[in-house]
């Protein structure tokens, strides 16, 4: 599967990149990037990949 490198997460840093035609994060109403982890710990309280 084909991806490119977007841009960082907002909110921590992370690489987002584009899989396939699909935006590996989420685009906030302010133009800017968040991860799917992050938004997650916004939604619910939980980030996967922090332990």
């Amino acid at each position: 599967m084909e991806k490119e490198y977007l841009g960082i997460c907002s909110s921590c840093g992370e690489g987002i990149y584009c899989h396939g035609g699909f935006l590996g994060g989420v685009l906030e109403d302010d133009g800017k990037m968040i991860c799917f982890s992050c938004f997650e710990e916004e939604n619910t309280g939980y980030h996967s990949k922090k332990q």
